[in-house]
């Protein structure tokens, strides 16, 4: 059996752009969540809360806050590695390349 492109194997199936169920409990917890988030911490629940906590507390509040608010920096040095090992890379394949164009000709 061929199967022509465009045309499903069970035309009874779902539904272009449907969603499955997993996604759809999914989208709903999140929303639920979101709600509750928003009513439960609210910008004076949290100044409550952290004056109340240790400092060990509000430190790692803090540390485990930035990871969301503060972009992940890479160094220079790390970049300038990354950017060596691609040129080499590409070095080793163009004369891998070439050594074919001379086995081949």
């Amino acid at each position: 059996m061929t199967f022509i492109k465009g045309i499903s194997g069970n035309p009874n199936g779902r539904p272009i752009g449907s969603i499955n169920k997993v996604n759809l409990v999914k989208r709903q917890l999140q929303e639920l969540l979101g709600e509750v988030l928003i009513e439960e911490l609210s910008t004076e629940t949290i100044k409550q809360t952290l004056k109340k906590a240790s400092p060990s507390a509000r430190l790692r509040f803090i540390e485990g806050s930035l990871k969301y608010l503060v972009p992940t920096m890479t160094l220079d040095a790390e970049l300038d590695d990354l950017i060596q090992e691609l040129q080499n890379i590409k070095d080793a394949k163009i004369k891998e390349a070439e050594g074919y164009k001379r086995i081949n000709q």
